[in-house]
């Protein structure tokens, strides 16, 4: 295949947040409502921030706030480093490997009690780095941010729920510096773009329900076997090159 456009590529990111947003648009849909009521009870006080923060959806937004933080930065001063890293496939599947070793680490873990309400600003925070780690290619954003926070003790369903939506932001904030609308798309490069799409939102929704089901169960780990396995197989063809 020869490079693909930009534009398809952005394409398919927005294919992937549409089905992130169907999955959790109960979740997704409460957080203004709970905003706009908090600012509406502490209008005026001094105990906004406060206010925000006691309200469940309100929480909520300060958390994935607070969550976008690391990758914003991490993505700004470190952008033409990590492109350098993209046109490595054998550092790809390095990182996919140790991908793999960070999901290993993950068995066994019982599912304890720390919910949204009792999750800190270092938890969200530390969640939040694991998701700026996933700018390095090879590394699983969804999986490292669940496994992090199954390393401080979140809840499993709780870990994958806030991954997802702590997604939100950061493929928005992609997509807003990536975007270029091409100044010419023939019938059938539009044809692709869409049916691309298409595929990434019924992929992507089947996928990221079987994923929050599998993590509800605890079975996160079973997708070591995968990166270890794509990982050494791409540094194998690419160090040995063609056949």
């Amino acid at each position: 295949m020869e490079e693909p456009r930009l534009f398809f590529n952005v394409m398919l990111h927005v294919g992937t947040l549409i089905a992130i947003v169907l999955v959790f648009w109960r979740d997704i849909r409460e957080i203004p409502k709970g905003i706009l009521a908090a600012l509406g009870k502490n209008r005026g006080t001094s105990g906004l921030a406060s206010g925000l923060w006691r309200s469940t959806q309100g929480r909520l937004a300060i958390l994935i706030i607070l969550g976008s933080v690391p990758i914003a930065l991490m993505g700004f001063f470190f952008r033409e480093i990590l492109s350098y890293l993209f046109a490595s496939p054998v550092f790809a599947g390095f990182m996919l490997m140790v991908t793999g070793t960070i999901l290993w680490f993950t068995r066994g873990r019982s599912s304890d009690s720390k919910g949204m309400d009792e999750m800190g600003v270092i938890d969200t925070l530390i969640v939040g780095l694991g998701q700026g780690f996933a700018l390095i290619p090879g590394i699983s954003r969804s999986g490292i941010t669940i496994s992090f926070g199954l390393f401080r003790g979140m809840e499993r369903e709780w870990s994958g729920k806030f991954s997802f939506l702590l997604a939100i932001p950061a493929i928005l904030g992609a997509l807003l510096m990536e975007f270029r609308m091409p100044s010419e798309l023939s019938s059938q490069e539009l044809f692709s773009t869409l049916a691309g799409t298409a595929v990434a939102v019924v992929v992507g929704y089947l996928s990221l329900r079987t994923l929050m089901h599998l993590v509800k169960r605890g079975n996160l780990a079973a997708f070591s076997y995968y990166c270890w396995g794509v990982g050494a197989l791409t540094i194998f063809f690419f160090v040995r090159g063609p056949w």
